[in-house]
């Protein structure tokens, strides 16, 4: 089986409104159990075999330093290396940044693209063995229990020949119908499991909800609680709750189905439920945050987003499985 260097591909040039909600690069958003989206994605990439070279590809050049300091966290556990850089060039589109990646570090392996803002399949994916060494099959394609795109691609160096040097080259309505028109074939690899896509913050919180249900019979069942994080002892804290690194949250206070980004503060006697809590912000005490997509700087939040739990209704949060 040939080696293979594999390019993930974590945001481009272009403001993105979704990374403004959350605070941080979509990438090392948190996900159960007790894991970031980019970790899950080398891990699964490592298990595909005979992977030599990794490299973490932003748009944004101001979101080098943090995801470079998320990857030296587990690097050491990792077989491959791992660099994180930024585009090269701007509006290059995703065939023509995996290109110029290509050119600038002389990488002679086949390719794996990874779509990086996407939260990966949990299962094994075999594109690299299902490539062989036949060289008329361009390249491997993933495609989700839905048929849908898993998020990850393997194709052989030569066909990035086809991409212009200068000018937007999309991978996906570009490249792959050139390569296909050209009489190459790219493969199709199922694989046992649905992917799923971030396209706002609410898809993150019920993508969130869903994970948590797979996981509810396991041992590695929520709530996902990271170890630098500070609960206190008062607090309740649902099943399906992911409280990121340097969180703190306050006596009394109540989290249920929401993620709480890293290095936010919940502070005594609030609510949050089926919210995404932005990095580094506040709650402030007492506050009601329900079904909110996003909380500003100082977490004031319209009224039309607050909802009181103090009497028995219909309104009253049902806790399963709770820990504190």
């Amino acid at each position: 089986m040939k080696p293979a260097s594999a390019v993930i591909l974590v945001g481009g040039t272009t403001p993105s409104r979704i990374r403004s909600q959350f605070g941080m690069p979509v990438c090392l958003l948190p996900i159960p159990p007790n894991t970031r989206i980019l970790e899950r994605w080398i891990r699964l990439i490592e298990r595909v075999g005979s992977v030599r070279d990794i490299y973490v590809v932003t748009g944004r050049p101001e979101d080098v330093d943090q995801i470079q300091a998320v990857v030296d966290d587990f690097r050491s556990a990792c077989g491959s290396r791992i660099r994180v850089t930024r585009d090269l060039r701007e509006h290059r589109g995703t065939a023509g940044t995996v290109r110029d990646t290509i050119a600038h570090y002389v990488i002679t392996d086949d390719v794996i693209v990874v779509e990086g803002t996407t939260i990966p399949p949990g299962v094994r994916i075999d594109i690299h063995r299902q490539a062989g060494d036949d060289e008329s099959m361009a390249g491997v394609l993933a495609s989700d229990a839905n048929s849908e795109p898993a998020g990850i691609i393997l194709l052989r160096n030569d066909v990035f020949r086809l991409v212009p040097e200068i000018g937007f080259f999309d991978l996906k309505e570009q490249l792959v119908p050139k390569i296909l028109d050209g009489g190459r074939k790219i493969r199709v690899c199922k694989v046992d499991d649905v992917v799923r896509r971030i396209t706002s913050v609410h898809s993150y919180n019920r993508h969130i909800k869903s994970m948590a249900e797979d996981e509810s019979g396991s041992d590695e069942r929520g709530p996902w609680i990271h170890e630098t994080a500070r609960v206190d002892p008062s607090a309740i804290i649902d099943s399906s709750v992911v409280v990121g690194k340097d969180v703190r949250i306050g006596p009394g206070a109540v989290v249920i189905d929401s993620v709480i980004l890293e290095g936010a503060r919940i502070r005594g006697e609030s609510v949050v439920a089926r919210s995404t809590i932005k990095a580094n912000t506040e709650v402030k005490p007492g506050s009601r945050i329900v079904e909110s997509v996003n909380v500003l700087e100082d977490a004031r939040v319209p009224l039309h987003r607050q909802r009181r739990f103090g009497n028995p209704g219909e309104d009253a949060p049902r806790f399963v499985g709770v820990r504190k």
